[in-house]
């Protein structure tokens, strides 16, 4: 659990990269792009080209949200219905850290998909990365709960 505070970093080194990517490549993408698909991974939204900036401030916002409830987590739930031990406690403090690790790669993998729709360098198939997501989320859900019922019979 030593690198918890690498996964943070990391993650918000991804979503800085998000937006350098948008401000690098601004002046190429065009006034309007797609900013939501169907599940045919067709456009069926289209905004500014401003609004790319939602996904990543959106992604800074989450990582606040999850690194204040990281170190309140004692505070907040004081062993009474979830981490019942300190591993326990260690184990939920990883999950938010990775989980956030995730959410910015997601995001930032989003922001990279648009710009290159929006300059015609990518075809319309983003819908495969939502169902990759989601599916990622639960594989990791389940980990951590095989993490901590174990660390709950030791």
């Amino acid at each position: 659990m030593k690198n918890t505070k690498l996964i943070w970093t990391l993650s918000l080194v991804i979503i800085a990269i998000s937006f350098a990517m948008i401000g690098i490549h601004w002046n190429d993408l065009p006034e309007q792009v797609p900013m939501h698909f169907n599940l045919s991974g067709e456009t069926d939204r289209w905004g500014a080209k401003s609004e790319l900036f939602i996904l990543p401030a959106l992604g800074l916002g989450m990582w606040f949200l999850f690194k204040f409830l990281a170190k309140r987590a004692v505070k907040i739930n004081p062993n009474k219905y979830g981490a019942k031990t300190p591993l326990q406690l260690e184990i939920s403090k990883r999950f938010m850290a990775e989980m956030m690790l995730f959410v910015s790669l997601l995001l930032a993998i989003g922001v990279y998909s648009i710009m290159g729709i929006a300059t015609g360098k990518h075809h319309n198939s983003t819908y495969m990365m939502a169902f990759i997501g989601i599916g990622l989320i639960f594989i990791f859900i389940l980990y951590f709960v095989r993490l901590s019922n174990s660390s709950e019979q030791e």
